[in-house]
Formats: C-alpha cells, sequence, structure tokens
C-alpha cells in the first residue's frame, strides 16, 4: 500500500470504542446563533476560561455535570502527556485537566473535588507534575491518586496506552517532537476508540520499542498524522515492511491535516468543536468529551476558519451546534461568525 495525502475511508472502529452517552450542549449563551453552514443556521457557543487551565475546567464543568469515574492531570506546559490522555480519557469516560508542574491550581483542585472520582491519573513523572502536585491532588479526592510516567514522553505515552487499552486494532500514530500536526492525532483517535503512539519520527525506521508495543497491542491499522517533517517516509515504509496498514492525514500544514483527520467524522456529527490550532492546551483539553459525543475537533486560525476545515463544515449536513473552546482572544469574532480565510 502506497502512503496516501488523504484517508480516503473511515477507518475501521477499534473493537473496544466506548459507548458514552449524549453529553449536554455547552452551557454558555451562543454567540452566533445566526451563523450559517450547508444552507441552515447553526447554534455557535463558547466555553473559556481566563487561561488554558481554566478553560479545562470550565470544558469539564460544562459536560461532566455530575461528576466523572476517572480524571486525567497533565502539565499545562507541554502537549505530550495531554496528548496521549485524551484517547484515554475518552475511553473511560473523564475529562483531562490540566496544572503547572510545581503546584495544584486551585481552580483544578476544586473542580477534581467536585467530579469525586474513583481515581486521578497524573501523566508523567515528577518533572511533568511534582510531588506536591500529587499530595495536593490527594487532598482535594477521597479517590486513588495514580501516576503513570515513564524516563521520557515516548515511555510516559507507551506506559499510559498499555494502562487503557488491553488491545487496538487501530494506533493513531503521531510524533513526540512538537504539536502542530499531533493535536489532530487526539480527537480522531479518541473518535475512533484508539490510542495515540507517540515516536521518534524523524528516525529513518520504526525504534524498537514502538515495535514492541504495537505488538504488544495487537494493532493491524496505524493511521499516521502529519507529513514527512513530522514522521519520516522511512518510518512509514518501516511500518508497512512490519505488515501494518498504514494510513496517512498529510496536510501542507496544520489545518489542511486537521482538515482531513475531521472529514469522516464530520459527515455523522451533530456537534461540533473548534480550538485553536496555534497552541496546544485547548483543543486536547476537548478531546475526550468531543470523542464521547461522536464530534469533530476542528482548528482555526484567531481570526477566522481556514477554507478547508469551513468545506468540513458545510458538508456536515447534520450538524446543528458549534462550540468554540478557549476565549476571544484565541478565537475571535470573525470565528464566531464562520467566517472564512
Amino acid at each position: 500500500m502506497g502512503l496516501s495525502r488523504r484517508l480516503s475511508a473511515a477507518v475501521a472502529a477499534a473493537s473496544l470504542v466506548a459507548v458514552a452517552p449524549a453529553l449536554p450542549a455547552a452551557a454558555s449563551t451562543p454567540v452566533g446563533a445566526s451563523a450559517q453552514a450547508s444552507g441552515h443556521d447553526l447554534v455557535v457557543d463558547r466555553v473559556a476560561g481566563a487561561d488554558r487551565m481554566a478553560t479545562a475546567v470550565e470544558i469539564s464543568k460544562t459536560y461532566f455535570p455530575d461528576g466523572a469515574d476517572v480524571v486525567y492531570l497533565a502539565t499545562s506546559k507541554e502537549f505530550a502527556d495531554a496528548l496521549v490522555a485524551g484517547p484515554a480519557a475518552a475511553v473511560e469516560g473523564g475529562p483531562v485537566l490540566l496544572t503547572r508542574a510545581g503546584e495544584l491550581d486551585a481552580r483544578v483542585a476544586a473542580e477534581i473535588t467536585r467530579l469525586d472520582p474513583d481515581k486521578v491519573v497524573l501523566v508523567g513523572r515528577e518533572g511533568a507534575l511534582s510531588n506536591t502536585v500529587e499530595q495536593q491532588v490527594g487532598a482535594a479526592t477521597t479517590g486513588k491518586v495514580e501516576r503513570i510516567g515513564g524516563e521520557n514522553r515516548y515511555e510516559t505515552a507507551r506506559q499510559l496506552v498499555l494502562s487503557v487499552f488491553g488491545e487496538a486494532p487501530v494506533a493513531f500514530v503521531a510524533t513526540g517532537r512538537n504539536f502542530p500536526d499531533a493535536l489532530s492525532a487526539a480527537g480522531a483517535a479518541g473518535y475512533e476508540g484508539a490510542p495515540v503512539v507517540l515516536v521518534p519520527g524523524e528516525k529513518r525506521k520504526p525504534d524498537s520499542r514502538t515495535r514492541a508495543l504495537l505488538d504488544q497491542l495487537g494493532t493491524e491499522e496505524t493511521v499516521v498524522v502529519g507529513g514527512p517533517a513530522a514522521v519520516s517516509d522511512g518510518f512509514i515504509y518501516g511500518l508497512l515492511d512490519d505488515g501494518y496498514d498504514v494510513y496517512q492525514y498529510d496536510g501542507d500544514d496544520r489545518y489542511e491535516t486537521n482538515e482531513f483527520a475531521t472529514y469522516e467524522i464530520a459527515l455523522e456529527a451533530e456537534t461540533a468543536f473548534i480550538a485553536t490550532g496555534r497552541d496546544f492546551p485547548d483543543a486536547l483539553a476537548g478531546a475526550a468529551v468531543a470523542a464521547a459525543q461522536g464530534a469533530p475537533v476542528f482548528l482555526s486560525k484567531p481570526t477566522c476558519i481556514p477554507r478547508g476545515i469551513a468545506e468540513n463544515i458545510d458538508e456536515a449536513e447534520y450538524l446543528e451546534r458549534i462550540t468554540l473552546l478557549g476565549g476571544a482572544k484565541v478565537l475571535g469574532p470573525g470565528v464566531e461568525s464562520l467566517t472564512t480565510c
């Protein structure tokens, strides 16, 4: 099978897709109820906080009003841990919250207490979330506090994937070096009930630990998110040589990659989310919620929606509501009105 710039058919759904109840629409006041796409009105609303940590809290409050069995907590400063936490949280039915490395944000502590989870999973070693954070989480909940962390982001991702996904016929593959293309991996993987496998994509062939992980998961299909700058052609051909079916979302930039990754999801969706493509926290905090609703997470520029994303919205005939994730500084009035650029 050759490399493809666009996944032409929907990836076969993994056998462990979580069956989740419909979640409530965002409680905020619509900000663009007259926005138009596909010839019909769309309700456009927003969930936002004062910063990335507060936005994640507001997402949790809106979509988990009655609490959650599990909470995943990741650092607010680096994308990798939150990226792999999103699909795991989607499978287990809980939110992803963010905090600083050295201290548990008071708003996050209050949200953990409100959610009253059976367990809170800290993602990353002490350099990502300190022992102080772990102790403060313990004080905020009566549930079990666990930590999953390896010697680096790749090992943390492997441990987290194995802890949640006993098997994964489909696995999404994303670079662990930077976030732009990988942003689209969390939402798409969560939708499929599949894990995100972080890889050193700059290498000329798959590393032994990636091979071992895919073997343990019983993976048959891999979906590579990003082009050669993210995951090299040599790495992809190595996956093919190892016997995996390989699909690829490969756009000219992060927005086109997102266009390809969300196309099939959007066709069936009644709800969609939009997050900034300039940074990672809002998109990754929203990934678990979007997966539970069968909804895409579109990436946008601050002032307008990229044309390819707008085309996905136009073709989504069942779409009724779009929720913006983040404040007006990251998604401005042009995004609210679905202005195309």
